[in-house]
């Protein structure tokens, strides 16, 4: 009976704290609905602040990675605008150098040698009937044709040359951005060249060359001191000067060929065929 007794009492405590545990929990349950119920708009705003919070640092870090990418670009485009400027620079230095290397090779017709007829006599020795004619720049002869007839199986074509410093040329120097040259005489292999008959006045030019048909004062002076300063380094070198000295050119020639003296910007005069004399050459 007491241990019937003792079963009950426990089982009884078990209960107890059963319903206690019930109770407590009904209680806390209660209670947190009760806390959450009156701090309903605390516990919301509170949830708002967090969220407006998240959405400012989301837009923070947004703004600064727009900044980021702003700047990106803006040093992209710098970058691009720096290689454009470079390629535009390059582009204008080929371009200089293009019109430079140009201008160094244009060529200036100076003179037109035809060959009239051609005779041999008994000892073999050929005589020649020629024209002489200068041309102007568009290779149109330039005043009246001058005859001669020579003696010899070579002709000769004689002058004064001057050449000018590369850079004056490729800058298209007033004075000296080409060549110069001045007929002395025409003569052949079987002549002593002093004995040549004269072309040019010494001392003057090709028309070819003149400006509005006046020579140049720069010019006036070289021709009148080209010997001196054909044998003055210093003051040649001062006038911008490569070369000073005499020049000729020569040729075998045929009945009916054409022949033009020509002169490059940057050299000496030089002889090449043409072609047949056009029309009867008799």
């Amino acid at each position: 009976m007491a241990k019937t007794m003792e079963t009950v009492a426990t089982i009884n405590s078990a209960v107890r704290t059963l319903l206690a545990l019930v109770v407590c929990g009904a209680a806390g349950t209660g209670g947190w609905y009760a806390y959450s119920t009156f701090n309903a708009k605390e516990i919301q705003a509170q949830k708002a602040q967090k969220e407006l919070l998240d959405v400012q640092h989301l837009l923070g870090k947004t703004k600064a990675d727009l900044q980021a990418r702003e700047l990106e670009i803006h040093q992209q485009a710098a970058k691009i605008a720096e290689q454009v400027a470079e390629l535009k620079k390059k582009d204008e230095q080929i371009a200089k150098l293009e019109t430079a290397r140009r201008l160094l090779k244009v060529d200036h017709r100076l003179a037109q040698l035809n060959i009239i007829d051609q005779t041999t006599d008994d000892k073999g020795e050929v005589t020649s009937t020629v024209q002489f004619v200068e041309l102007n720049p568009e290779g149109m002869p330039m005043g009246e044709p001058l005859p001669f007839t020579l003696k010899g199986d070579m002709i000769y074509v004689d002058g004064l040359s001057v050449t000018f410093e590369d850079k004056y040329v490729e800058q298209a120097d007033l004075d000296r951005g080409t060549s110069l040259f001045s007929f002395t005489r025409i003569f052949t292999d079987a002549q002593n060249p002093k004995d040549g008959f004269p072309l040019d006045r010494v001392g003057s030019r090709p028309l070819a060359y003149a400006k509005g048909g006046q020579i140049s004062e720069f010019e006036s002076n070289i021709w009148k001191n080209f010997w001196s300063l054909a044998n003055d380094k210093e003051a040649a070198e001062k006038l911008g000067i490569a070369s000073i000295h005499g020049s000729a050119v020569s040729i075998k020639p045929v009945t009916g060929n054409s022949y033009t003296i020509e002169l490059r910007a940057s050299a000496g005069p030089k002889l090449k065929y043409e072609g047949k004399i056009p029309g009867d050459v008799k």
